[in-house]
């Protein structure tokens, strides 16, 4: 299957029904799988996290049977912009312009061209004839042939049945020019409607699209005073606040952090192994049975490796926040040359990200700032000369070993290929030769199934083996990491699935010489891709049933769940929660194979127009699957407001479309007809200019949206009439033939205007980010921004107080809440009751992190509360522990290093049955520490220096 000639495939109707019957069979196992996994609670993270969020959560399923297919299919735009954001809501409308795309498409040249192919006529009479014969099911010249199972069949049906020198290929020029200019025309009016989604939502007030970041910083400006007086003479804006980054701060914080936890999962497992092994009644552990347990068993001295684990971390927390006040500890607040510049207007940012703020080349380099949750701290503190030397070095070995895995990539997949057939295993494994030759079950699986699904395995693991590639560079942020994936995997896709399986192993010498002699690259094109229509109608069939492997989410998240699940790997409910975090949606894994299936079908259009109907059934279940897993199962690690994928969409899509024509042109120069494919290379020309106008009207416009738009600004020329209703209104809403209505009657720069009551209407209750004033839609008053907190130690501050806690000037706007605030969930400002969580403005932001949700446990036993943060002063002494995810990343709000305002959990993690094998987090209890070192008679130490172990690793 490494190319068309070792590739296995019944190119006929027959073996399309048998590869449609087990791609059916496949996605029935996997439904009722995913009905059966969706109703276990354990599960609940994989397959619901969303129903679970502390701001707009979404309404939980019926259990009923296919329940989740009526709740997702009326769900609209309107609701995915409001919940979760503009990547997924344009990941969305790309599956439905190919629906709308393909529909149409078949509509038009599926009738006309299956009977044309059909006939395979001289002559326009006898095409006529023929449609009569296919109207009359007496379509074959032979009528004795078996059609069904012919292998002539599907070739009937191509453009291989139109004799050459033939003038009704002019038709094929005319689908030609239908099927480049509806999908560019789809490119436009959504990007345009991409742009107006942006405007409608506005600037908000979140820290990202107010900061930039900026590198190379010379030494005399690496202190907060000097940056923000320089920015404040550039007179782009008020500056709030400066944050710098501090590398050996970070890297010191984070060794003590991760031997903290190492210490705290060791006590609480020490703590289960005591109780298992010591306690009375072990499958009912409430609080007063944990002390019992430790006051019982220490004068038996079984508790002293407790002991010496529970002074271990606190003497850790002390050595953290001395680490954490740069007053205590100034040599580890050397700045780099990395600083983060917030300003108090989005505007302000975005103009300063684009401007020149140096004179010298090199030397203060400005971007948009990534998210906080989006940074990758790793890379952005190797900031030094060697390490941008080191970070060169790597790009290139990175760029080298992607490229030579993209080109070589056919050789070991021919060589294991080749060792999986039935003369290589009875030669290497002499007693396998009687299973194989008297087996012909085993005979059917090795030559038909083992090596389909060698390639699967391969091609599954091939995105990851990117990921972890491209990792070695010096990424800022995740969602650029996961954009070159993306583009590396697409360029890996094309080229290995379109182009190398078509040629075989001889496309490296076909290779050079299209570089020597340009003008042989149509010629080969014709030659090669017609051969394998028939191959690519059995491959999008089939790669149907990959959609239902979605909703279970086989692969990482299926097989790690029960891996890591497994009791002797998540010894503790603190290790099952860390490691049952929900997940993030992989767009650089499945925007490549959608694309890659669109370029597929657009290039097979017109010489195989079946593949029009395969390829619309194909997109029709990935919108009804990808609808519900972004409405109910993937959070968020980023937000990019859709910009940054679609524009790939644009790129990638419009190459498809430059591949088809460069195909057709060859094709009909084959046929003898030299004028028709003429006639198409306008149509080259034409898309090349559209992909740069594309780039060049909505690129800088989509990365920087607010730039030149001000409030009170009314637009020329706004469109008067609401958009359409109904059907029509569905239909508009991807081809936007309104947009022609208006700008004939308003001229070009005439504004669309959308029906607020049908579409865009966002709900206030769910509307994270306030609307300004863009006529005509209604004007909002901004939300009032709940407050976060910023540090662990910090009580209030107002919207002009500074700190310097951490060596860095940091403005607060409003309150910040105490953290007794944020154990009990109450906001001083509103009456809004957060359950327990820290939440803003923000509603949007999601994080892959999980949050534990403290619910008071009536003991009757009077102490403290438990937080994430410590201990408060009163409440219940233990509470029970829930998962609950949540879309807001603990510090959102700051670009300080996540080390140092990370909370330290001051309570230790307790089931209530510790005869389990498998920990329900349900039903566990979180304990203050400090109660549990008077049980043993403690005393927590007081501040001092840090232990002899840190001083060493300092050293």
């Amino acid at each position: 299957m490494a190319t068309i000639e070792t590739a296995y495939y019944v190119p006929t109707l027959l073996g399309l029904s048998t590869t449609f019957g087990i791609s059916c069979s496949i996605s029935i196992v996997c439904l009722v799988l995913f009905e059966t996994f969706r109703r276990i609670d354990s599960m609940q993270y994989l397959f619901s996290p969303r129903t679970q969020l502390s701001v707009s959560p979404a309404v939980p399923l019926s259990k009923r049977p296919l329940a989740w297919i009526a709740s997702t299919f009326w769900l609209d735009e309107a609701y995915f912009i409001s919940r979760v954001g503009l990547d997924a809501t344009m990941y969305l409308r790309f599956l439905r312009m190919a629906i709308h795309f393909l529909t149409f498409q078949s509509i038009l040249i599926c009738p006309v061209l299956l009977a044309l192919h059909w006939t395979g006529s001289s002559s326009a009479a006898d095409w006529k004839h023929g449609l009569s014969l296919v109207a009359l099911n007496d379509t074959s010249p032979d009528t004795t042939t078996d059609q069904f199972r012919s292998n002539s069949t599907l070739a009937y049906l191509s453009i291989a049945t139109i004799p050459d020198h033939h003038p009704i290929v002019w038709i094929h020029v005319f689908f030609g020019y239908s099927v480049a200019l509806g999908w560019l025309w789809l490119l436009f009016v959504n990007h345009w409607h991409h742009l107006y989604l942006l405007q409608a939502k506005g600037p908000s007030s979140s820290i990202q699209e107010r900061s930039i970041l900026i590198t190379n910083v010379p030494h005399p400006l690496r202190n907060p005073a000097s940056l923000q007086h320089h920015f404040t003479m550039a007179q782009v804006g008020s500056v709030e606040s400066v944050t710098l980054v501090s590398a050996r701060a970070s890297k010191a914080l984070d060794r003590a952090l991760d031997r903290r936890e190492h210490w705290l999962d060791d006590l609480e497992r020490s703590l289960i192994v005591l109780a298992r092994e010591n306690a009375k009644y072990p499958n009912a552990m409430d609080i007063d049975s944990w002390l019992r347990l430790l006051q019982d068993t220490q004068p038996l001295g079984l508790t002293e490796h407790i002991k010496t684990l529970m002074l271990d971390i606190t003497l850790a927390d002390t050595e953290i926040e001395q680490l954490r006040d740069a007053n205590a500890s100034p040599e580890y607040y050397q700045p780099t040359g990395t600083a983060f510049v917030t300003f108090t207007s989005p505007h302000s940012a975005q103009i300063c990200a684009q401007i020149v703020t140096s004179w010298k080349p090199g030397v203060f380099d400005t971007r948009m700032a990534p998210e906080p949750r989006d940074l990758l701290w790793t890379s952005l503190l190797r900031r030094g000369r060697k390490d941008k030397l080191m970070g060169r070095l790597r790009q290139w070995a990175v760029f080298v070993a992607v490229w030579s895995l993209t080109v070589f990539w056919l050789f070991p997949i021919s060589f294991i290929l080749g060792l999986t057939s039935i003369e290589s295993l009875s030669q290497h494994f002499a007693f396998l030769r009687y299973f194989l030759d008297s087996s012909l079950v085993v005979r059917s699986f090795i030559q038909n199934i083992l090596p389909t699904l060698l390639v699967t395995l391969f091609m599954s693991l091939l995105p990851w083996i990117l990921l972890e590639i491209s990792k070695q560079q010096d990424f800022v942020s995740y969602s650029e990491l996961e954009e070159c994936v993306l583009g590396r995997y697409y360029h890996f896709a094309i080229f290995n699935v379109l182009i190398v399986f078509l040629l075989g192993t001889t496309f490296l010498s076909t290779m050079l010489d299209v570089l020597y002699e340009p003008a042989r690259l149509t010629q080969l094109l014709a030659n090669s891709l017609p051969q394998g229509a028939n191959f690519f109608l059995n491959y999008i069939l089939f790669n149907a049933c990959t959609h239902a492997m979605e909703l279970i989410q086989l692969g990482s998240q299926l097989f790690g769940h029960f891996f890591l699940t497994l009791p002797w790997v998540a010894k503790t409910p603190r290790i099952l929660r860390r490691l049952t975090s929900p997940w993030s949606f992989p767009f650089y894994y499945y925007y490549p194979n959608h694309i890659l299936v669109f370029v597929i079908t657009s290039t097979y259009s017109v010489i195989q127009p079946l593949i029009l109907i395969f390829a619309l059934f194909y997109y029709i279940l990935a919108l009804a699957c990808f609808k519900h897993q972004f409405a109910y199962c993937y959070i968020r690690r980023y937000e990019s407001n859709g910009a940054r994928h679609f524009r790939r969409v644009a790129r990638y899509t419009s190459d498809g479309l430059i591949i088809f024509q460069l195909t057709m042109v060859g094709l009909l120069y084959l046929k003898g007809v030299p004028a028709a494919a003429t006639a198409l290379l306008p149509l080259i020309v034409i898309t090349l200019w559209a992909k740069w106008k594309l780039s060049r009207l909505f690129g800088r416009r989509s990365k920087h949206p607010y730039v030149g738009r001000f409030d009170g600004t009314k637009q020329a020329g706004s469109f008067g009439k609401p958009g359409p209703s109904g059907w029509w209104g569905w239909v508009d809403d991807i081809w936007k033939i309104s947009y022609v209505k208006a700008w004939w009657a308003n001229g070009r720069y005439a504004t669309p205007q959308v029906d607020e009551e049908r579409r865009y209407t966002i709900p206030l209750p769910l509307l994270p980010l306030p609307l300004l004033s863009l006529p005509p839609l209604p004007v909002l008053a901004p939300l009032s921004p709940l407050p976060v907190p910023i540090t662990t130690n910090m009580t209030t501050s107002t919207s002009t107080s500074t700190s310097t806690t951490t060596g860095t000037v940091t403005t607060v706007t409003e309150t910040t809440i105490t953290p007794k605030n944020v154990l009990t969930g109450t906001n001083p400002n509103t009456n809004v009751n957060t359950a327990g969580l820290v939440v803003n403005a923000l509603g949007c932001m999601d994080s892959i992190k999980s949050v534990v949700h403290c619910v008071v446990n009536d003991t009757g036993v009077n102490g403290t509360k438990c937080g994430n943060g410590g201990d408060s002063s009163s409440g219940s002494l233990a509470s029970t522990i829930r998962l609950e995810a949540n879309e807001i990343w603990d510090g959102i709000a700051t670009y300080e290093h996540p080390s140092l305002i990370k909370p330290l959990d001051g309570s230790v993690w307790m089931p209530f049955d510790v005869t389990l094998t498998r920990w329900d987090l349900g039903a566990c209890l979180k304990i203050p520490r400090s109660v549990l070192q008077q049980a043993l008679a403690l005393t927590a130490p007081g501040r001092g220096k840090p232990n002899a172990a840190l001083e060493a690793e300092i050293a």
